[in-house]
């Protein structure tokens, strides 16, 4: 898998929890939130979760597109000190 998108309110569960148990099970791939609701906070707890992309609905099709491209580049990885 490459890629995680979710909706933010799901039966059963959130997107927060779904996000927590991916990285309970070290998954670490980048996750993109979509949601409906505005709530205070929640960019900020979608990126302290590591969320690569944040989409308030609707959106348009390019945003979206943006997202994934943002989410599927490679990551930099800090380089070991000298």
């Amino acid at each position: 898998m490459s890629c995680v998108i979710t909706d933010a309110q799901m039966p059963g569960m959130d997107g927060f929890a779904l996000i927590e148990a991916l990285r309970a099970r070290n998954l670490d791939m980048p996750v993109i939130f979509m949601t409906g609701f505005a709530h205070v906070g929640f960019d900020q707890r979608a990126m302290a979760l590591g969320a690569t992309c944040v989409l308030y609905k609707p959106f348009q099709d390019t945003d979206m597109i943006q997202c994934i491209e943002n989410a599927l580049r490679p990551r930099k990885t800090e380089s070991p000190p000298s």
